[in-house]
């Protein structure tokens, strides 16, 4: 499991398992490319997600020597760490009312009430879960996984499983590496991504049919009317850059990963390892 996985690493090493890389910030960026700083802090910061209401923002933070869930306000102020346990909790996604936020946490999917903190277990499976996305309706959550960590000759799907727990439904059937789904607003669509050489993002229906490459990029978010997508892709060796439907809106030397949309469609929170 990851905890077991990450027993005896140094800080860096923990964030790197988490976040990919060791050091990264989050900032945020209007449609302009207007860029300022939003969470600057040592260790690594990433997964950024805004609420439904863009009042706040939850992320994943190593802080503490692992990793755990934090909220912020939308100013960056207020922070807030919410999970506060031993254990690893990574990629973050909020209900459609606000009042929960599921995530990972030893591979599989736990949920936790905002208000009181109570936390509950989604799945229980043999699977290695990552990336949950909660369903616009709220009836349901979608995730990738696998049963051995992404590498080569790995494969992952795109799955389905209520929000309340229950029985995990294989949307793809693809036979490699697909990961970090989200829903299109209206939640008639499902986006995710593809190990492939280059990356690709993918959409299909809500039921899993009609798959189709939508553009070259990795991580992505859509626009608050579903009509584009701001999404990452490495553009060099280790350097990454972010796009919106695959024209340039930050570019540079390093990485500006993660990217999120918020809700009124101005401002766009990523991951950065820039000064």
């Amino acid at each position: 499991m990851v905890g077991a996985l990450l027993f005896g690493c140094t800080p860096a090493e923990r964030a790197a398992h988490c976040l990919g890389q060791p050091d990264l910030d989050i900032w945020q960026t209007d449609l302009s490319g207007a860029v300022r700083p939003f969470i600057i802090a040592p260790g690594a910061d990433g997964f950024a997600r805004w609420s439904p209401d863009g009042e706040r923002v939850a992320f994943v933070a190593s802080r503490d020597e692992n990793c755990d869930i934090y909220i912020a306000d939308a100013d960056g102020s207020g922070e807030t760490n919410v999970t506060n346990s031993e254990e690893d909790e990574i990629h973050p996604s909020w209900s459609p009312d606000g009042t929960e936020i599921v995530f990972v946490s030893g591979g599989q999917l736990h949920a936790i009430f905002l208000a009181s903190g109570e936390r509950r277990q989604v799945t229980d499976s043999d699977l290695l879960h990552g990336f949950p996305d909660w369903s616009p309706n709220g009836e349901s959550i979608i995730f990738s996984g696998g049963t051995d960590p992404a590498g080569p000759g790995a494969v992952h799907q795109v799955y389905s499983v209520p929000a309340a727990g229950g029985e995990e439904t294989a949307l793809t059937d693809g036979e490699a590496v697909l990961v970090a789904p989200r829903w299109s607003p209206d939640g008639q669509q499902i986006g995710y991504f593809d190990h492939g050489d280059p990356f690709q993002v993918w959409t299909m229906a809500a039921d899993g049919s009609d798959p189709s490459v939508r553009l070259d990029g990795g991580h992505f978010s859509w626009s608050p009317d579903g009509s584009s997508l701001v999404h990452d892709r490495e553009v060099g060796t280790g350097d990454v850059d972010i796009f919106i439907d695959g024209v340039p809106l930050l570019s540079g030397s390093g990485f500006e990963t993660l990217p999120d949309w918020s809700p009124d469609g101005t401002t766009i929170i990523f991951s950065s390892d820039r000064p």
